[in-house]
């Protein structure tokens, strides 16, 4: 299954790629403590029970692909210990000119859903993974574009 969200934020990909290539695995990491709060509130929610890893996720980062409007830094999000392929991300973030002083921020996954699960249930988790895709952006390019504005304000 893949999903994919997207947003804005007003800095230059300049300044946003050095922000990301300094300090992507620190800024993931603070999130996916977040992700896997909020994956779990929305399950609880929808009334899906899905099994799970009781042990920490693991990130690893991929080589980044740098051109001059964009980077794609390509990572994966495993459960430490567990054999199945859930949960299991394979995801990019990537950042891309959007004009001047604009940047998009984009960010992609790729999963495969528990084999035991129903047609139907597949599809509400579907929703759920959207939903925490988007809240992990919606996170990330907010904390982006604060630490850029007091980086940007300091050096004024």
């Amino acid at each position: 299954m893949f999903v994919k969200s997207s947003l804005e934020v007003p800095f230059d990909v300049g300044i946003v790629r050095e922000e990301l290539l300094g300090s992507l695995e620190s800024w993931l990491e603070s999130l996916m403590g977040d992700a896997k709060s909020q994956r779990e509130y929305l399950l609880a929610q929808v009334g899906l029970t899905v099994a799970s890893s009781p042990h920490p996720m693991r990130l690893e980062i991929e080589q980044p692909r740098i051109e001059d409007r964009m980077v794609v830094l390509p990572f994966r999000v495993w459960a430490v210990g567990w054999d199945g392929r859930w949960p299991s991300f394979h995801s990019v973030l990537s950042a891309a000119w959007f004009g001047a002083e604009r940047t998009q921020l984009a960010l992609e996954a790729r999963y495969a859903p528990p084999d035991d699960l129903p047609r139907s249930a597949q599809t509400l988790l579907h929703r759920v993974v959207e939903a925490v895709n988007r809240h992990i952006l919606d996170g990330f390019g907010s904390r982006l574009e604060r630490h850029l504005a007091v980086s940007a304000a300091t050096a004024r």
